[in-house]
């Protein structure tokens, strides 16, 4: 159903997905509950929030991940600077399995709080050139975080079909509301696109593109259906 390609497809989203959270918008310094309040069950409707997720995941992985997943990206990963992240791991920060990481875990797992050691790197980090500096505020309002993460996935995902990765929209949803919980409520990237249109979607990730780089530019696909009378993909 899926082509042996690096991250097959539920992975192959969820690291531009994880490369603008756990490392771009944390080389920002964007505040971390914000972060997962945004795409949490509250927020866009992720059973968890990126930053939670990281946690879970374990940050070792997360940076091996990113690493793996840059080389078969190209620009679609690496918008981000990966310091704070390594600096963490280094310090054995390495999330809820080691009762630390871009949060606090006490002795039964239960999160305590952010990680004064995140803290003080994510601030080295953005002072850095790499980490960028200021972020202009209506770019980080829950609503801005939950799009922009969102069409991160939800390119990869289009990209995916557009190379054959999947066979079809529908394995797409399936697989990413079954296998990383994208927003049930939205049945999946390809549907979230259908009831949005394709010429509001592609309006959206140029105007990301616009302002933060290639990474958002809408593919083609896209772009066809648009042209096509917004022909929807399921």
């Amino acid at each position: 159903m899926v082509k042996d390609v690096p991250g097959f497809f539920v992975n192959r989203c969820l690291g531009p997905y994880m490369d603008e959270t756990a490392v771009l918008m944390l080389s920002k310094g964007v505040d971390l509950k914000a972060m997962d309040r945004a795409l949490g069950p509250r927020g866009f409707g992720f059973p968890v929030g990126p930053v939670t997720l990281a946690d879970e995941v374990g940050l070792d992985v997360a940076l091996k991940v990113q690493t793996f997943l840059g080389g078969a990206l190209g620009d679609r990963m690496g918008a981000g600077d990966p310091a704070a992240l390594a600096a963490l791991v280094e310090k054995g920060a390495l999330g809820r399995k080691a009762g630390k990481g871009l949060f606090l875990y006490g002795k039964k797992g239960k999160r305590e709080g952010v990680n004064p050691e995140a803290e003080a790197a994510i601030k080295v980090a953005r002072a850095s050139s790499a980490g960028g500096g200021e972020v202009s505020k209506e770019w980080v309002t829950d609503e801005a975080m939950a799009e922009r993460i969102a069409l991160r996935f939800t390119k990869e995902a289009l990209l995916c079909l557009q190379d054959g990765i999947i066979r079809s929209a529908a394995d797409g949803d399936i697989g990413a509301v079954f296998g990383v919980g994208f927003a049930p409520f939205k049945g999946g990237p390809f549907q979230w696109v259908d009831e949005q249109g394709a010429g509001k979607v592609v309006d959206d990730m140029q105007r990301w593109a616009d302002r933060l780089g290639p990474q958002f530019a809408p593919p083609q696909i896209l772009i066809d259906h648009a042209k096509d009378g917004n022909k929807k993909f399921r």
